[in-house]
Parts: C-alpha cells; sequence; structure tokens
C-alpha cells in the first residue's frame, strides 16, 4: 500500500475527522478514492496520511459546511403560521375542520380534531398533517409551497 497524494481535504462534524479524496497504489496500479481519515486510526492509509499531511502544510482543508436544510421536514410551524399560510394561499379554515368532520372513524377523528385544535407547533412529517392536507384536497406540492412561505412568517 503506497499514498500518492490528498486530492481534497474537507473537514467533517466530527473534529479532527477529514472526508479526502485520495490517490493510493492498494497493490494494482494507482486509484483515486475517498478516504475518511482520523488521527486516532492506526491502521489503512491513516498512518499515510498523516505523514503525507506533515509534509504537505500547503494543502487547503475546506471548512466543514453542514447540510443545508431544504424541504419543510426541516421546518416545524406554529400553529398560528400553519393557519395564516393555509389562508394566504387560498384554503380556508373551514376546508380543514370540514375534512375532519368527514373522518368516519369516531376516535381517528377525535384525534385529528385534537391535533388540530391544541398542537402548538406542526410538523410535516407527522402523519396527522400529512392526512389533514390531502384530506383538504391540497396538492402536495402546493402544500410544501406553502409551507415554506409559511416558515418565514411571525411565529
Amino acid at each position: 500500500m503506497l499514498l500518492k497524494s490528498v486530492e481534497t481535504a474537507r473537514e467533517t462534524a466530527t473534529p479532527n475527522v477529514l472526508e479526502l479524496v485520495v490517490t493510493a497504489d492498494l497493490g494494482g496500479g494507482d486509484e483515486t478514492l475517498p478516504y475518511t481519515y482520523s488521527p486516532n486510526d492506526a491502521v489503512g492509509l491513516s498512518p499515510l496520511i498523516a505523514a503525507w499531511l506533515d509534509e504537505h502544510p500547503e494543502l487547503v482543508i475546506e471548512p466543514y459546511e453542514p447540510p443545508a436544510a431544504h424541504g419543510p421536514e426541516h421546518f416545524p410551524l406554529t400553529a398560528r403560521q400553519l393557519r395564516l399560510g393555509l389562508i394566504r394561499n387560498g384554503y380556508s379554515l373551514a376546508s380543514v375542520q370540514a375534512a375532519i368532520d368527514n373522518i368516519s372513524n369516531p376516535a381517528q377523528r377525535d384525534e385529528a380534531q385534537v391535533y388540530w385544535e391544541f398542537s402548538t407547533v406542526v410538523h410535516w412529517d407527522h402523519q396527522t398533517t400529512q392526512a389533514l392536507l390531502a384530506l383538504s384536497g391540497i396538492d402536495p406540492s402546493d402544500a410544501a409551497a406553502m409551507w415554506m412561505a409559511a416558515k418565514d412568517y411571525e411565529a
């Protein structure tokens, strides 16, 4: 096993652990491959990488960037934000209530009513949220757009 070079390096969420792209000869010719490096590892390429990094201080190690939160599942809404989102996008609160009233199973209807009336924070991926959006006739892509706009309303 022969380490040829470290092509790129990026910090990770774990201190001192790097995500690298390295070029190494693993016995069958040069290969460029991803490698997770930790200075605490004493096996694999890690000892060779530690020496290589010491010899090449010019290597730029890119900072860690946490994954961006993109979708509605990353943004819980307050009950107020949800209701304003519905109203500002042309959906009446009465349509949600009508959807709840039309649930045939009494226990499920009561649970949906409690969820609608008493939740202070509403999560996109909660089954009742998704059921009420669907039962209210709101298209999933319209619901996601409404949710993303509502997240910026005053809580």
